[in-house]
């Protein structure tokens, strides 16, 4: 099953924390820190794959892996600056090592290095189960000519008459706009390698929450709980991860049979049926009449048949009023038919749905009423929603 993680930090002195000696831990290399001609090497199982990527515009040096981030320590003169942002992610172990490494490249050149960022690459497969990357970013930019930039700019405002001086960031890679943006389109560039490639699997960055799952989230294991588990030690990380799946299994059975009932109700429940004869009836009605069949537009064209009627009454007897006359009686009939047939499979409807109800002391208009309103809120109606609908009826018979 495939993963989604994406994790982002900043390295900073704040923290105390050293560019040179990140850069050596995730290349695997040994790199010297000039500042104090300290020797920075973490020695690893797997050697990782390590690539440096560039805008255009930057100079020859960023692709030394060692001069790229002393200059960084030299331009960061700040006892809190911040030197890197470092992004984790999960590389899908459903593709092959060539394709994820061609993955890593595309992503990191795409949406880091084109917005003008150095990106320091590094795949790792220490444990094959969890291959992934970890890409350290600039975040001061170049210049055009290739100098470093700046992170903000002073400008001045006048705020309630007062001068103040406000700093305005340079770039926008610092806002979480942009982290969402990120983290959106490392689903996309994976989703479009496993289509690629065949794979049914899909990621997304939304979280289960914005999903409307209720499962809970697994947390990233990483290859020291793999190494304890496969010691047979504990991993407080493996176990919480094998707690969370153990209760997601239940909450996606728990949902399955929630769908299947849903389902179920929406098919079996309140839905009008009729008989096949019923069904060519009605239809046959529907069209020599010109419209939809229901109880309403039955009631409004016998309205329409009656006034037409009443005027014909008193005109000269003639050919054409003789066929006006047989038509309002061919139709007068097939509205009888129509309502009848409503009555019929209201009754039925009631019959199902309201057993409890006595439905002798309904008039055919306040069955057919009870039906419709029903079907229409998809819901079965209290006592009190049945009587409301009658006195709706018998208000309108008045008017």
């Amino acid at each position: 099953m495939a993963i989604y993680h994406f994790s982002n930090q900043i390295i900073s002195r704040k923290k105390q924390q050293n560019a040179i000696a990140a850069a050596a831990y995730r290349s695997g290399e040994k790199l010297v820190d000039e500042r104090t001609n300290e020797s920075k090497f973490y020695k690893r199982q797997v050697e990782p794959i390590t690539h440096i990527l560039a805008p255009s515009h930057a100079p020859k040096w960023v692709y030394d892996r060692q001069q790229l981030w002393n200059e960084v320590e030299r331009v960061e003169r700040q006892w809190n600056a911040q030197l890197a942002r470092e992004i984790n992610v999960a590389l899908p172990k459903e593709l092959s090592h060539e394709e994820q490494e061609q993955l890593a490249i595309e992503f990191c050149n795409d949406v880091f290095v084109k917005d003008g960022m150095v990106a320091d690459l590094a795949i790792h497969r220490d444990d094959e189960e969890n291959p992934h990357f970890h890409v350290m970013l600039t975040i001061r930019p170049f210049n055009e000519e290739g100098t470093w930039g700046n992170k903000q700019v002073k400008v001045k405002e006048v705020i309630n008459g007062k001068q103040q001086i406000k700093a305005i960031h340079t770039t926008d890679w610092n806002t979480k706009e942009k982290l969402v943006y990120w983290r959106e389109q490392w689903a996309t560039y994976a989703n479009r390698y496993f289509e690629k490639n065949g794979f049914p699997e899909r990621i997304t960055h939304l979280s289960n929450k914005d999903q409307g799952l209720e499962t809970l989230p697994t947390i990233h294991e990483g290859v020291v709980a793999r190494q304890l588990q496969n010691e047979g030690k504990e991993s407080e990380r493996i176990r919480i991860n094998m707690e969370r799946k153990e209760y997601n299994k239940i909450i996606i059975e728990l949902s399955e049979v929630k769908k299947d009932k849903q389902i179920k109700e929406r098919t079996e429940r309140f839905i009008r049926r009729f008989t096949p004869l019923e069904k060519k009836q009605l239809r046959e009605s529907a069209k020599s009449l010109g419209l939809f069949v229901n109880f309403e537009n039955i009631n409004t064209r016998r309205s329409q048949l009656d006034k037409w009627h009443a005027r014909l009454e008193f005109s000269q007897d003639s050919v054409d009023t003789f066929k006006k006359m047989n038509r309002i009686e061919r139709e007068t009939d097939m509205l009888d038919q129509a309502e009848n047939i409503l009555e019929k499979e209201a009754c039925r409807f009631l019959e199902k749905y309201y057993p409890n109800f006595n439905i002798e002391d309904l008039s055919k208009e306040q069955k057919i009423g009870v039906v419709e309103t029903t079907v229409t809120q998809n819901k079965r109606l209290s006592s009190h929603e049945i009587e409301k609908v009658i006195l709706d009826l018998e208000k309108k018979q008045i008017e």
